[in-house]
């Protein structure tokens, strides 16, 4: 049983892909879901997915000037 967990281990991947971004149109990521027609497993599809990957945390542009 050692040898095979080792010989698992041996051709496991431990990449760290992401997706490529230059390629991808973020356009559709900025709409709410509810203008989507969705059936309800692709919402649960969609939250499964949310729940696993963490979140990004994005600055926020606070502007503390006054408008003349």
């Amino acid at each position: 049983m050692g040898l095979f967990k080792w010989l698992c281990s041996r051709f496991s991947c431990t990449s760290s892909c992401k997706f490529n971004n230059q390629m991808f149109d973020s356009s559709k990521l900025a709409l709410p879901l509810e203008e989507f027609e969705l059936k309800m497993k692709d919402v649960k599809r969609i939250l499964k997915i949310l729940n696993k990957r963490g979140t990004i945390s994005v600055p926020v542009n606070n502007c503390s000037g006054t408008i003349i």
